[in-house]
C-alpha cells in the first residue's frame, strides 16, 4: 500500500529539510541532497517517527515523500517551460499563465485547492521562507530546471486563516535575452530622446529613479543601463536576488537573508542596513533594485 502523509506530517518533513539544508539546496532542489538529508532523518527516527515503519529509505515511498514535500506538483510542466513567462494560481482550480504576451487558460486534470496549498508551502520552503497563520504570505525566488529565476509571491489574507492562497510566479529574464537600449528603442519601447538620456545616466551617474508597475520594464531599463555603464565595481542591493546583473564578475551583490523558516523573531539584516553597509565598500556606482513599504522611508 502507497504510503500517504496528511498536511502535517509534509509541514514536519520541510521543517526538517529548511534546517538541515543550505538555502541553495533548496533554491535550485538538489533532489540528490534533499533525499541524502530525509534518507538519514528517517533511520535516525528524526522524522515521520509514527510512520517509520512505512517509510523504507531508498524505496520509490521516499521519492514520493520529497515529492510532495518539495515538488511543483502539476505546475512543473509550466515552471519549467521558457516559453511561460507568468502564471497565476487561484483557489477554485483555476490556473492562467502568460506566453509572448497571451494569457490563456490551461486545464491541468486533478488539480483542488489542497494541491494549492501543497505548492504554495513547497514554494515558499524552496524560496528559503515559511508560511503560517501568523504569516500568511511570501515573497521570494528559487530555480527553475533549466537555472533561470523564479519569482514567486504568495499570500491568504482571510480572516479565518482559511482563505485558499494565491500564488503568483514569473520567470526572471535570463542575461541571453538583455536588451540593449539600441534593441529598445528599435523595438518601440523606448524613444530616441529617452535612449540618450539614459546612456547619459549610465556614463555620469546621478541619481535616477525607475518607477512602474510589475511587468512593465524596470528590470530591463536597468539591465540596459548596466551595459551601457563603464567597467567600474558596481554595487547591486537587491532583496531577493531576482535582479541579475548583466556581469557577475564586475558587480557586488549583497542581498539580506529572509528570516529562517523556524526562526522567525531572530533579526536579520533589512534593505536600509543592507544599503548602509555597502556604501562602505568602493563601489562606483550604487544600484538598489527595489524599495518597498517602511524601507522606503528609513532609507531617504
Amino acid at each position: 500500500m502507497a504510503l500517504e502523509l496528511n498536511a502535517a506530517e509534509l509541514d514536519e518533513v520541510r521543517i526538517h529539510l529548511a534546517e538541515r539544508l543550505p538555502p541553495q539546496a533548496l533554491m535550485r532542489l538538489d533532489h540528490k541532497q534533499v533525499e541524502r538529508v530525509l534518507r538519514d532523518a528517517i533511520e535516525r527516527q528524526q522524522v515521520l517517527k509514527k510512520r517509520l515503519k512505512g517509510v523504507a529509505p531508498g524505496s520509490h515511498d521516499l521519492e514520493k515523500i520529497v515529492q510532495e514535500a518539495v515538488g511543483l506538483g502539476e505546475l512543473t510542466a509550466l515552471v519549467n517551460d521558457p516559453s511561460v513567462t507568468s502564471i497565476l494560481v487561484l483557489a477554485g482550480a483555476r490556473v492562467m499563465c502568460e506566453v509572448s504576451g497571451t494569457w490563456t487558460t490551461p486545464t491541468i486534470p486533478k488539480w483542488t485547492d489542497e494541491s494549492l496549498r501543497r505548492v504554495a508551502q513547497a514554494l515558499t520552503l524552496r524560496g528559503g521562507g515559511h508560511l503560517d497563520p501568523g504569516q500568511p504570505y511570501f515573497d521570494g525566488v528559487f530555480m527553475s530546471d533549466d537555472g533561470a529565476p523564479i519569482r514567486v509571491n504568495i499570500s491568504s489574507l482571510g480572516d479565518d486563516g482559511e482563505q485558499p492562497f494565491t500564488i503568483a510566479i514569473r520567470r526572471v529574464r535570463s542575461k541571453e535575452a538583455l536588451f540593449t537600449l539600441r534593441a529598445l528603442v528599435e523595438k518601440g519601447s523606448l524613444s530616441p530622446e529617452m535612449a540618450v538620456f539614459l546612456h547619459s545616466v549610465a556614463n555620469a551617474p546621478v541619481g535616477t529613479l525607475v518607477i512602474g508597475p510589475v511587468g512593465t520594464g524596470k528590470s530591463t531599463i536597468l539591465q540596459a543601463l548596466e551595459l551601457e555603464m563603464p567597467r567600474v565595481p558596481i554595487a547591486v542591493v537587491d532583496d531577493r536576488t531576482e535582479y541579475m546583473p548583466v556581469n557577475a564578475a564586475s558587480f557586488i551583490q549583497r542581498t539580506p537573508p529572509p528570516p529562517p523558516m523556524t526562526s522567525l523573531d531572530r533579526p536579520h539584516a533589512d534593505l536600509s542596513m543592507v544599503l548602509w553597509l555597502t556604501l562602505r565598500q568602493h563601489a562606483r556606482i550604487l544600484i538598489v533594485t527595489e524599495v518597498r513599504g517602511a524601507e522606503t522611508a528609513s532609507m531617504l
